[in-house]
């Protein structure tokens, strides 16, 4: 049995409602806080939750404190005068409800406040009032982003604590020791996932950097770990790979690299990992990292490749993931190829034709969410083929077969017709891109109708066509008015970039 709502949980929720408004939510919250008691905690709670910096506590302190001085650039906001205990007591009346301290301000909470609060700047001897004061805490600080670029007269341990879940930090080097506090385990025992993005040039560093100690430290807890240009060296890799709690990783090693340490007899090698993400130079590399895991617990897997993998070792990697991940669980897939070069295809000889065979391995996948291939292939599939990935996955939320910057290849074989299995099986998608035969009748668009009923994918906005064909382009916006009824933008390359942009200015005019 589901447990009873409270009048509590019920007011949480209209006013999470509110607050969702991307227009007036957190005005109209702010008016509620100040004039019904009912509402007022509640309110404050939902309005405080996430600050993107400390402009909002800043704005707390009494007015004859601080002023907003313009000089050309962004406002900065500055002392008046010197601040007292009594100031800074003002602002503990929120800092306990804030539990997300530095990320980017939802599109929710309504432009003029974004604007305000990403724009204004915080002066530095505000930040030297804080240093020297001790009453301003944030005891239910969850999630801390802290750049140190932005922030460099303010050290980042007075905000960490027992609390502290998730800790993103941006450092300008590996030995950045002011930010990579050695005392972490002890300030933050409850961390969980940890971002570490270092603004300098990637590297492998010594094991005895700032970097490592720290990520050292907090092995045995640690259920993300995202270090994507940092290069661990050899001793903290194998700390990594014994734990059990890992799920989550990104670092700068290939997986070349990384195999080459971990002989096939040693166990156990992480065994835990459910999302994989790495920019190797061969995705044979990762194919047998997934191989070595030898876990059925993979979710997600996002690949970067520096060197474009033939088709066959394409279909090798599907048909590992077929073999090595629970087909129920798996549900995110990313390939995409790292490349200068954007409009070079590979000759038809090459062996990188995508076929229907190539894509196969994943129909199992039936929970799948996302599918996001960009490379350099000639992608040959037909309608037939989409259909069957329609039927398979029903959940699919974004599915990308090429990349908008390239033409993928010149044969296309999906119709507008092909699209149709789309708004049968699949109402949840949301982000299309692919490649089509853009022909069609008034006969094609009235079968199309008679196909659809009532059935569309109404979550699709933007469509990315690369050089897919197209010859009328009032009647191919008719039928994507059709199957997409809120499809407001196309993007497309090559030379039919102008008419694909003529049927996005007819969508257009269609919802006027």
């Amino acid at each position: 049995m589901h447990s009873c709502l409270m009048t509590e949980d019920i007011l949480v929720t209209i006013l999470q409602w509110v607050h969702d408004d991307s227009n007036d939510g957190k005005r109209t919250l702010a008016i509620l806080a100040r004039t019904c008691k009912t509402f007022k905690e509640i309110a404050l709670d939902i309005l405080w939750r996430e600050i993107p910096n400390l402009a909002p506590l800043v704005r707390t302190l009494p007015v004859d404190t601080w002023e907003i001085k313009f000089a050309g650039g962004p406002p900065i906001a500055i002392l008046r005068r010197k601040t007292t205990a009594a100031d800074w007591t003002r602002c503990c009346a929120y800092t306990p409800r804030i539990k997300r301290l530095g990320y980017e301000v939802p599109k929710t909470c309504g432009f003029g406040f974004r604007e305000l609060v990403r724009s204004m700047i915080i002066g530095p001897d505000i930040f030297e009032a804080i240093k020297s004061t001790s009453l301003l805490q944030f005891p239910n600080l969850r999630h801390l982003y802290w750049d140190q670029a932005q922030l460099p007269q303010l050290p980042v341990t007075p905000f960490l604590g027992p609390s502290i879940r998730t800790l993103q930090l941006n450092v300008d080097s590996y030995g950045s020791s002011s930010v990579l506090c050695k005392n972490l385990p002890q300030l933050c025992p409850s961390l969980r996932r940890l971002n570490l993005n270092v603004t300098a040039e990637s590297q492998v560093v010594d094991s005895h950097s700032p970097c490592c100690t720290l990520i050292q430290g907090i092995c045995e807890s640690l259920e993300a770990l995202f270090c994507n240009n940092i290069s661990l060296p050899v001793d903290v890799l194998q700390e990594l790979a014994t734990s059990t709690k890992l799920k989550r990783l990104h670092v700068g090693n290939d997986m070349n690299d990384i195999l080459r340490h971990f002989p096939f007899s040693e166990l156990p090698f992480f065994p835990a990992l459910s999302h994989l993400y790495s920019t190797s130079k061969y995705l044979a590399s990762v194919t047998r990292f997934i191989e070595r895991v030898g876990s059925r617990s993979f979710e997600s897997v996002e690949i970067t490749t520096m060197i474009p993998p033939p088709e066959s070792d394409l279909q090798y990697f599907f048909k590992t993931l077929k073999r090595h991940c629970n087909h129920d669980d798996f549900k995110s897939l990313s390939v995409h190829h790292l490349s200068r070069s954007f409009y070079s295809i590979p000759a038809a000889s090459s062996g990188y034709d995508f076929i229907s065979a190539t894509v196969k391995p994943l129909l199992v996948f039936r929970n799948l969410e996302k599918l996001s291939l960009k490379s350099t292939y000639r992608f040959m599939l037909d309608n037939t083929d989409l259909g069957f990935m329609a039927v398979a996955w029903r959940n699919i939320q974004e599915l990308v077969i090429g990349d908008f910057h390239s033409n993928w290849g010149s044969e296309l074989h999906i119709t507008l017709d092909g699209l149709l299995p789309l708004t049968r099986y699949c109402p949840d998608l949301e982000i299309l891109g692919i490649s089509l035969q853009g022909v069609t009748t008034s006969a094609n668009l009235d079968e199309a109708r008679k196909k659809i009923t009532g059935s569309t994918c109404r979550k699709v906005k933007t469509l990315t066509l690369g050089s897919s064909t197209i010859e009328d382009p009032i009647s191919v916006a008719e039928y994507l008015a059709a199957i997409f009824p809120n499809l407001t933008w196309i993007m497309a390359v090559g030379e039919n970039k102008s008419s694909w942009e003529e049927v996005s200015n007819f969508l257009k005019y269609m919802r006027l």
